[in-house]
């Protein structure tokens, strides 16, 4: 009777998860568009990138884009932004595959909400393919927002 009863509880409870009864909707995200920065680190050549941004609810961003180094290779791009105040905080992953290194690296960015303009920090790791050397940089520069190019 007692495992009758377990069994019963257990069933109901996967039914009302399955038909979502008593379950809030979930929010599937409203996509706002392309948003592009161009990026400067410490005077190198400035570069843009490209980000389809996704609004979650509540503040909350997702961000999924790529750009073009200025010598040529496209690097892709993932994280979120979360807006506290009258500040953009945002938190981006990302990696370029060149045909002599790989580079990964995790970037934070502080933009003004108002301008949506900014600082850029970073730290990545690189993979030497030619001499197998894993090197450590870190870099900072400015996040500055664009018209997307064509």
């Amino acid at each position: 009777m007692r495992a009758f009863r377990f069994i019963a509880v257990s069933l109901s409870v996967i039914s009302f998860l399955i038909l979502g009864i008593g379950i809030s909707g979930a929010y599937a995200g409203n996509y706002l568009g392309e948003f592009c920065w161009e990026i400067e680190w410490e005077g190198k050549t400035p570069f843009v990138m490209k980000y389809a941004v996704t609004d979650m609810g509540n503040g909350h961003f997702l961000l999924n884009g790529k750009g073009t180094t200025p010598d040529g290779y496209v690097g892709v791009c993932h994280g979120n932004a979360e807006i506290v105040e009258d500040k953009v905080y945002m938190e981006l992953i990302g990696t370029v595959n060149k045909e002599d290194y790989l580079m990964v690296g995790n970037r934070s960015v502080i933009l003004d909400l108002s301008s949506l303009n900014g600082t850029i920090e970073g730290i990545g790791r690189s993979y030497d393919r030619n001499t197998g050397e894993i090197r450590t940089g870190y870099g900072s520069g400015t996040f500055t927002f664009v018209s997307c190019p064509e």
